[in-house]
Order: C-alpha cells, then structure tokens, then sequence
C-alpha cells in the first residue's frame, strides 16, 4: 500500500494565532522580569538603609544611655558649653569638654550624617577616632520625655527619663525607638499633670535646611570605654 503524503502546511490563520501566542507569553515574561528587577532592586536600597539607621540607632543608644550631659547642636544658636543648657552653636564646643564627647551632625542642605566617638582614657587623654559618615539620611528627630508615677510635680525617686528619636532615610525607610537616659543631668523639663513631660527643648530636627545641626553626648570616661561596643 503507498502511503498518500500531504503538502498542506499552515494555514495565514494559524501562523497570526501562533505569533499572537507567542508574543503574549514574550510580553508576560518580560513584565515579570521587569516586575522582579524592580522588586529587588527596591529590597536593595531597603535593606541598605535599614543597616545604616540602625548604625545610627546603634550610636545612639550606646552613648545616651551613659551620658551625663546631653546637647542639641544648633549653628543658630549662641549658648555656650555650661551646666544647666541643652544647646550649643557647634561641634567645637563640645570637643573642649574635658570628658569623653560622642556627636552626630548634619551641614545645610547634606544627606551626610558625620559622627565621631571623641573617648578619653582614664587619665583624661583623648583616643584619637576619625570622623565617619553615613549618607543617604533625611533627618532625625529627638524629643526628651520624663515619665512619672503620679500626676503633677515629680518625685525624683519616682521618675524616669528617655530620649525619644525617629531616624529618616531619604530612600522612605525609617526607625523609631527611645533610650533611657540613666546619668543625665542637665536636662529639663515642662512640668504637667499628665504621666509624661516633655522636655523644654521641644521637638528638635537633625537635619535641618538652614542650620547646622547635630546631637553631642557628654560622658565620663570610664563609662564610656566600658559602653562602647
């Protein structure tokens, strides 16, 4: 028996279909490509920004917890280094301090965060540490609070005090959190009749466009050095 051979290809339709097909499935996979690229790519920059605020949130708590004195570095501001004031005009100021003086600071118009762990020994020397950055930073926003047992004027014995702070990367990610402030003493505060008061500093942003602006804790030296990871 022969066997009949047939020469019909494919018809127009068909091969329209096919190409329809196929370029369908083309256009899918390149958007889920596209769709993953982007994805990663958005994980990327979360997850680098979420190592550097909690470099920063790290900083933080590390010297506040410890400090004696706290201080809002503030260009616009004239107060110099002295007790009972949260303010000073710059970093400077804070360096001549005879104890152990850890800063983070922000110039105008910067996304660069720039810190420095100014540790003295025992003996009052200075360890000589170099200035470090973190880029990619917003601003940071600090707000004092003092928690209380009872309404109306504290008791010492009976209170609390804590540094609240809210670090922003300029990507969206942020991080917020507070820190006892087991030693400080030069703080102060609004008295209210609610559990917590607020201190008269205010609402205080690292990252200001006009100012030169930054946070310094002053430590003793043997606090420091055993705090210091």
């Amino acid at each position: 028996m022969r066997k009949a051979k047939s020469k019909r290809g494919f018809t127009l339709v068909e091969l329209v279909v096919t190409v329809a097909i196929l370029s369908i499935t083309a256009g899918l996979g390149v958007g889920i490509f596209a769709s993953t690229m982007n994805n990663y790519s958005t994980a990327s920059v979360r997850s680098a920004e979420q190592d550097k605020a909690t470099e920063i949130e790290d900083f933080i708590f590390t010297y506040a917890r410890v400090c004696k004195n706290l201080y809002f570095i503030d260009s616009s501001k004239t107060d110099t280094l002295s007790s009972g004031t949260n303010y000073l005009s710059g970093v400077s100021q804070l360096q001549i301090s005879p104890q152990s003086t850890q800063y983070m600071k922000m110039d105008p118009g910067s996304e660069n965060l720039d810190y420095n762990t100014n540790d003295r020994d025992e003996s009052g020397n200075i360890i000589a540490s170099p200035v470090l950055t973190v880029q990619g930073v917003d601003n940071i926003v600090f707000t004092v609070s003092r928690q209380k047992l009872t309404r109306g004027d504290p008791d010492e014995d009976d209170v609390f005090y804590y540094l609240n702070y809210e670090i922003n990367m300029v990507d969206g990610y942020s991080v917020t959190g507070s820190v006892i402030l087991n030693n400080c003493e030069n703080v102060n505060f609004l008295v209210g009749s609610s559990y917590v008061d607020t201190g008269d500093t205010g609402v205080f942003v690292v990252g200001d466009d006009s100012f030169t602006t930054g946070i310094g804790f002053e430590c003793d030296p043997i606090n420091t050095l055993s705090s210091t990871p």
